[in-house]
């Protein structure tokens, strides 16, 4: 399990004599094999959250554990630990290869050179393996990190805004290897603003906002937190409507509108009295996007549909 106690981070203002907040009061907790997605608008405070977890910032107030035990830089924990920043830099004078293989030789790990080139396949860099950094597209920097991250196939792995420059085809590649990681036992903490992206990964995420936790629950419970709905479509514009039928409209021979999840049954029993034919029935879904903006923005926009 990973905590986060009680954290508070705070950054000497250069400009002013007062201080930047960046965290206030954070608690986080990671259970072991959680995709634990970290969510919030940018200067939030998910970085600096990320950097606490790794033990690369230590926090004015609270502290950081890992099964227990308070981070040590240099400590055999960092051995099963693997990281991508957000953007991640490396030697110029390196090749592709080079880079991963020192990069992957830091962990007390043996990583072989079939390892090394089945990843940088997976990644579509194997043809060009033995080009320099500094020739490097930003994408193809992105996908190295990515490798150098995942190639010992850690214990626990931090991802800061993952698919950044990646292409689709990579990307899916990439998620699905997470998904193979997670399932094998691995932790991951994913910090982006592509919320598709977490949702098809995530199974609990934080809302964090100007340096404090909003909301953090399962991800099917942050998602449900709306009143679900079916968008209804059925012949019968002579027939009275049933009063929980929200939104109605007539279009020709048809009635639209929309009715509580809960009002499924005895719509369905309505149709049936009065042999009526449907036409549609969608289920409105609330998506991470949506869950989100309700709770930062308090948009009003309605739930996506789906059937």
């Amino acid at each position: 399990m990973i905590q986060l106690n009680n954290v508070s981070v705070y950054f000497d203002n250069l400009f002013k004599s007062t201080r930047v907040k960046a965290l206030e009061d954070v608690s986080l907790t990671i259970n072991r094999g959680d995709c634990f997605a970290m969510i919030g608008q940018n200067g939030a405070g998910k970085s600096t959250a990320m950097y606490c977890l790794l033990g690369l910032i230590k926090p004015q107030k609270g502290s950081v554990t890992i099964d227990g035990m308070e981070f040590e830089l240099g400590s055999s924990m960092y051995n099963n630990i693997g990281y991508l920043p957000e953007e991640p830099h490396y030697h110029d004078f390196l090749t592709i290869d080079e880079a991963l293989y020192f990069y992957s030789g830091l962990y007390n790990k043996t990583v072989t050179k079939q390892q090394r080139d089945e990843i940088l396949g997976e990644m579509g860099l194997f043809d060009q393996r033995y080009t320099r950094i500094k020739k490097c597209s930003k994408g193809m920097k992105q996908k190295l990190g990515i490798a150098q991250a995942i190639i010992t196939e850690p214990d626990i792995l931090f991802l800061d805004e993952p698919t950044r420059g990646l292409d689709p085809i990579i990307s899916r590649y990439f998620k699905q290897r997470l998904i193979n990681m997670k399932q094998k036992g691995s932790t991951i903490i994913i910090n982006s603003h592509v919320l598709s992206e977490v949702e098809s990964l995530a199974n609990r995420a934080v809302i964090i906002d100007k340096g404090r936790v909003v909301l953090q629950d399962e991800l099917i419970n942050i998602t449900n937190s709306g009143e679900g709905r079916y968008q209804v479509e059925y012949e019968g514009k002579d027939v009275k409507r049933p009063a929980y039928l929200k939104n109605s409209r007539t279009t020709g021979a048809l009635v639209t509108g929309s009715i509580p999840e809960d009002e499924f049954h005895e719509f369905m029993m309505f149709l049936n009295k009065n042999k009526l034919k449907l036409h549609k029935c969608l289920l409105n879904r609330m998506t991470l996007e949506d869950s989100f903006f309700n709770i930062i923005k308090g948009d009003s926009n309605e739930p996506s549909t789906e059937a």
